[in-house]
């Protein structure tokens, strides 16, 4: 999926320095802004309201109970807002760090990211359990880990919170798994441009990479996990409520994609003329 040419294409050194320089300023802004909000955070506090019993109480609150109930609800939502802004920035931290790596190191970003896919795919589609229980349990135990610890340092509880129980490692592995996709495609699309591939057909090749690697799944799917091959595609789409589509239909779409693509990429060798 990696092609090359003698001739090399892409944005000049200025381009190129000032784009790196917008990456490196994306994840400082964000680490910085995180920290702004994490202090604003431990910083805002609710109300107090006198303590129950004889004496004061939430009905003796200047204003009576209705005042206390409006200034508690707008410190709620203050603190709602900042609580998302805050798993937000990390979030946007994080791909920033991504598309950093993938600019500097496209070929690396495409390996890690293929790699890292196919790890997925195959303690998804049981692939692991069939080889060897000892290798499912162990990589079922590390995925779940760093999913886990991802939800964490990603903060996306804040941004999530409905997702937090029951376990929220499969909404997290979902997650993961488009943004492996979309990093592979990236890096395809950056090595084939830097090798002198014109753009259109290095969008044509990331479009077949990220093409065969759903391939790859959903037949390893409906190998090993017949069962789930008609089922939903990904936990994500239950629990944000995305329109539903099943495995099987994830194959065929995902094979036309990668058979379209190659047939254009065929029909402009042999003419040289359909992306002019």
């Amino acid at each position: 999926m990696l092609k090359g040419s003698a001739s090399r294409l892409g944005p000049g050194p200025g381009i190129r320095w000032r784009t790196l320089a917008l990456l490196v300023g994306g994840v400082s802004a964000s680490i910085l802004l995180h920290e702004v909000l994490f202090m604003l955070l431990t910083t805002t506090q609710p109300p107090a309201a006198p303590p129950p019993g004889p004496g004061p109480s939430i009905g003796d609150w200047v204003g009576g109970y209705s005042s206390y109930a409006r200034t508690y609800s707008s410190w709620e939502n203050t603190y709602s807002i900042y609580a998302e802004a805050y798993g937000v920035t990390m979030v946007a931290a994080l791909g920033f760090i991504a598309a950093l790596g993938i600019y500097t190191a496209p070929r690396l970003a495409f390996l890690a990211s293929f790699m890292a896919l196919n790890v997925l795919f195959v303690w998804t589609s049981l692939l692991a359990r069939t080889l060897s229980a000892r290798l499912n349990v162990g990589l079922g135990q590390a995925i779940v880990s760093q999913a886990d610890l991802f939800w964490k340092i990603g903060n996306l509880a804040y941004v999530m919170p409905e997702f937090a129980f029951p376990g929220p490692e499969q909404i997290v592995v979902d997650l993961e798994t488009l943004g492996l996709l979309a990093m592979l495609m990236a890096s395809t699309w950056l090595v084939n441009r830097r090798n002198g591939v014109r753009g259109r057909r290095a969008v044509l090749l990331s479009l077949r990479v990220a093409a065969l690697s759903l391939v790859i799944l959903c037949a390893e799917i409906a190998i090993f996990d017949p069962n789930e091959f008609f089922v939903h595609a990904t936990q994500a789409q239950v629990l944000l409520d995305l329109p539903s589509f099943t495995n099987a239909e994830l194959f065929l779409l995902a094979v036309s994609m990668l058979v379209f693509t190659t047939f254009l990429m065929r029909i402009r060798r042999a003419s040289g003329r359909l992306f002019r």
